[in-house]
């Protein structure tokens, strides 16, 4: 018995470092521990639940109705809309920073083509980045201090009559949409 302990004490010495240096690599690829783990596919258990509000934009055709997540960490906002196969005519997602700033996105893992509208700390539209491509890696800029950027599905700020002054209502720019206010249905 006291023989057994002494051999595999031994082997423990050998190859004890090598063993513990391959599990704690094979564990940290799969914990998705890499230098670029915002590139890895999504997994349920780390699919984080956004906030989702109310949104209302008026352009000089009406005011639109929609449904968007609000990303307000730089986990969500690194996150976004990747791997999203689909979504919803009258939904979006919502990027609030804290402060102003030239902003910058861009559409990696992204598979659907998105529209862009940065917006000032009042929600007005600073510019628009339309109909970008999906998973470019080019960089799309707001050119200007903005506080926050809007993403809908490409088409949609063309055919809602969006342009750089129309405003974004929402409760992150000190502005909820109110139930009994008029809006347009989405087209």
């Amino acid at each position: 018995m006291i023989r057994a302990i002494g051999y595999a004490s031994a082997a423990l010495k050998r190859w004890g470092t090598p063993i513990l240096c391959c599990v704690a690599a094979v564990w940290l690829g799969l914990s998705g521990c890499s230098p670029d783990a915002t590139s890895s596919a999504p997994s349920s258990a780390s699919d984080a639940v956004l906030e989702v509000s109310d949104a209302r934009l008026v352009t000089d055709q009406g005011a639109f109705d929609f449904v968007v997540e609000v990303a307000r960490t730089p986990e969500e906002q690194r996150r976004g809309l990747m791997f999203r196969r689909s979504l919803a005519e009258d939904a979006g997602m919502l990027f609030v920073h804290e402060s102003d700033r030239v902003l910058g996105m861009w559409m990696k893992n992204t598979y659907l083509p998105l529209d862009m509208a940065f917006l000032d700390r009042e929600g007005r539209i600073v510019a628009i980045a339309a109909d970008r491509t999906p998973h470019s890696l080019d960089h799309i800029s707001s050119g200007v201090p903005a506080r926050a950027v809007l993403e809908v599905n490409a088409g949609r700020l063309k055919a809602l009559g969006a342009k750089v002054g129309d405003r974004l209502l929402h409760e992150a720019f000190g502005a909820p949409v109110s139930a009994d206010a008029p809006s347009s249905a989405p087209q």
